[in-house]
């Protein structure tokens, strides 16, 4: 399974085209339906001959930005789709930098509603944007929902996005926790490549979690060997409050308000002034404290939040300004 979560500006198409591609829809709440927009996250998937697609959609508006990173937890790429009328916005701008602050390489542009244009499409915009991006890996499609083909499009996918990303360490950051009749707690999250289903921690009490079965889409399963959603049954014994933002891992891990970062960028500008906020996972804290305490070789923050989190190395973090909206992204480090 390779797991790709959707980005760009709200009413660009996302959950339009997302729902073209799977035949599924993504937005459920009734405030969704009524207000025509997606509020939370959605999930869904497709196949392909042998391989299968899992999709995370993501909210465009500003106001859940922070539904938006918490379905970047984990992903092996992005659909990123932009209003071909409309072009780049400032959602879309918002999301680009949280996706390239991530790490997120592999990016899947779709350029929406080209069935609206009189003049042919303008690619040239996002060439442009990413003159400066070496390592991001993308393609540029023109997608109409009158006209385009399905299949022609599914396969487009697939081959683009070959391989799963090796980058995140073993965890599921769980970004959806309910109660099922029959079944009971059930607890769902993008598992990276190297999750192991055998021995699962939640890292915030450091217990392993008492598991009737893990299921991926439809089918049980015992191990994984790519990117995956996974939903987990919890047994009765199993504590009730466990919920989006919580963290499941192999190890048993340290919970602290103290984190030490590798930034992404040596020589960065950003500005630390006013509120800062860190998304991990599917989380997200205020920051009370942040300084750069290393300018040499790499720069290295320095971060003190509120609230303990647990500390895992190498997981990838993203620092949104609620000021001036810049972003900066790294790795947390021991050091």
């Amino acid at each position: 399974m390779t797991v790709l979560a959707t980005a760009g500006h709200v009413d660009h198409g996302k959950s339009t085209f997302v729902n073209f591609i799977t035949g599924q829809e993504t937005d459920r709440l009734k405030e969704e339906k009524i207000r025509g927009l997606t509020i939370n996250l959605g999930y869904t998937y497709f196949e392909f001959k042998d391989k299968k697609i899992s999709i995370v959609d993501v909210p465009g508006h500003v106001e859940y930005f922070k539904n938006t990173v918490a379905g970047f937890a984990n992903v092996d790429g992005v659909i990123f789709c932009i209003d071909a009328v409309q072009g780049w916005s400032k959602q879309s701008e918002e999301h680009f930098q949280a996706i390239r602050n991530l790490k997120i390489n592999n990016i899947f542009f779709v350029l929406t509603k080209t069935d609206l244009l009189d003049s042919p499409v303008d690619k040239d915009f996002i060439e442009k944007k990413l003159k400066s991006e070496k390592l991001i890996n993308y393609i540029i499609e023109e997608f109409s929902y009158k006209t385009s083909d399905l299949k022609l499009f599914q396969k487009k996918i697939v081959d683009f996005f070959k391989y799963d990303s090796f980058e995140n360490p073993n965890s599921l950051w769980i970004d959806r926790s309910f109660t099922k009749d029959g079944i009971g707690k059930v607890i769902t999250g993008t598992a990276s490549m190297a999750f192991d289903l055998e021995n699962i921690y939640l890292a915030r009490t450091n217990k392993l979690l008492e598991i009737k079965e893990i299921r991926n889409t439809e089918n049980k399963v015992k191990n994984i060997t790519s990117t995956s959603r996974i939903a987990i049954s919890l047994k009765k014994s199993t504590q009730d409050d466990i919920t989006r933002g919580d963290l499941l891992t192999n190890d048993i891990v340290f919970s602290g308000k103290y984190i030490f970062a590798i930034l992404n960028e040596k020589n960065f500008q950003f500005n630390k002034k006013g509120s800062n906020r860190l998304f991990i996972g599917t989380t997200n804290q205020i920051i009370k404290r942040l300084e750069v305490v290393n300018a040499s070789e790499k720069n290295v923050i320095f971060i003190e939040l509120p609230n303990k989190l647990p500390i895992l190395e190498n997981q990838k973090i993203l620092i949104q300004n609620m000021v001036s909206n810049d972003f900066i992204g790294g790795k947390i480090a021991f050091v």
